[in-house]
């Protein structure tokens, strides 16, 4: 959707009608530097989330939705019960995402913000569970930090 400005301006949202809600998203102005190509990356990509099962209708972003930076539980949480509203979602999909949640995710990153979890926290978590389990080769020794 385009809606000229009486600056002269465009502003752009799309348009989404799916499991009986109609939905407006609102993109950006052609002050912010969006076009026509920018507006096409945004449908595709909203596309690909809607497809596969990770958009929800009404949800708010992550700025609107949280005052503070939210704990990687936190958000989770919030994902997960997303998700189970979403129609196009199914049930045991949703059970299996809480079970990887619990299971893999929230013990090692659930009390981190979002913004301390690095690449090498992901690769201290994966090098730990590896040498846990015996996957390791024995000529690989780990550090203070991975083997705690």
């Amino acid at each position: 959707m385009r809606d000229r400005r009486t600056d002269g301006s465009i502003t752009y949202a799309l348009r989404i009608r799916i499991a009986g809600s109609d939905e407006r998203v609102q993109l950006g102005n052609t002050a912010d530097g969006w076009d026509e190509a920018r507006v096409e990356a945004a449908r595709r990509q909203q596309l690909a989330k809607i497809e596969l099962g990770l958009w929800t209708p009404g949800a708010r972003s992550i700025g609107e939705a949280y005052e503070e930076e939210p704990t990687f539980r936190e958000l989770a949480t919030d994902w997960l019960e997303a998700r189970k509203q979403n129609p196009a979602v199914g049930l045991r999909t949703t059970d299996l995402n809480d079970w990887q949640l619990r299971r893999y995710l929230a013990p090692f990153f659930g009390d981190l913000l979002l913004s301390q979890i690095t690449p090498d926290k992901v690769d201290a978590r994966v090098l730990a569970q590896l040498l846990a389990a015996d996957y390791l080769p024995s000529v690989w020794i780990a550090d203070e930090p991975t083997q705690a």
